[in-house]
């Protein structure tokens, strides 16, 4: 059962956070409420790992507000090599039978030392180590990586019966679409838009917007190619034949980009 949240979890007020001339975050204000469950997307490079690190008050920022509650209890996983004390089984590192049942260690390999376990079983283990200490704030960093699908498929089960807040970072779009409610897109120059909806949706919704500024784009490029300034006046067949190429050209370059 997860830890209780009280009342006030956290809120973060105006923060603004840069490396040098590169903008983080711009002016990122939220207030987090219960059972809330946020994915994190964006290019590398643009500052989610950096926005994590300073929650966890890991990292200063450089100005606002974070006032985060009493009763909040983070669990932070991320990628990285995995190493055990040589002496330490799984049953050491995690004791909780039916919690390594449930993530695929048998009763014989939870009493295996884990610096014997391969590279994948390591990340699986370091995962339940995060979860067994029953964080009522989880954040996980790619946590997908490395995973085969029967160990995401428990992990989805567990992350859905989870009660408290949740953040995750992740390219997998069909992780996120099962997992989290809205998105942090992180953008470039410091800009994280909040956005209410799936993976699949915002995806859809951007490709739209891509889409249709390309072509006003095209549009605008053909119209200032065939905009001739002559003395001459354009008789009116002319003026046809010469409307009818902007047209056919503007077809045509977007039957090349469909073809491309």
């Amino acid at each position: 059962e997860t830890r209780r949240l009280g009342w006030e979890i956290m809120k973060l007020s105006n923060i603004k956070k840069a490396y040098g001339d590169k903008k983080i975050l711009a002016d990122f204000s939220h207030e987090f409420r219960h059972n809330e469950r946020i994915g994190i997307i964006g290019k590398n490079g643009v500052g989610k790992s950096t926005f994590v690190r300073i929650l966890l008050g890991e990292e200063a920022m450089d100005s606002g507000k974070i006032k985060t509650g009493e009763t909040v209890v983070f669990g932070h996983y991320q990628q990285q090599d995995v190493h055990f004390p040589d002496d330490m089984r799984g049953s050491d590192i995690v004791n909780d039978s039916n919690l390594l049942e449930q993530f695929l260690f048998p009763i014989k390999q939870q009493h295996v030392f884990a610096e014997s376990l391969s590279g994948g079983e390591k990340r699986r283990l370091h995962l339940l180590s995060v979860l067994y200490k029953n964080p009522n704030f989880l954040i996980l960093d790619e946590p997908t990586n490395d995973l085969d699908l029967i160990t995401i498929w428990v992990l989805e089960e567990f992350l859905l019966n989870y009660e408290g807040c949740l953040i995750v970072i992740s390219h997998d779009r069909f992780f996120m679409d099962r997992i989290t409610d809205h998105l942090f897109v992180f953008e470039w120059d410091g800009i994280v838009k909040d956005y209410w909806g799936t993976y699949r949706e915002y995806k859809k919704d951007k490709d739209a917007r891509d889409d249709k500024a390309k072509k006003t784009k095209k549009k605008e490029e053909v119209d200032k190619r065939w905009h001739i300034e002559t003395k001459k006046k354009l008789s009116n067949i002319e003026k046809r034949e010469l409307d009818q190429l902007m047209k056919d050209i503007l077809k045509l370059e977007e039957r090349k980009d469909e073809i491309n």
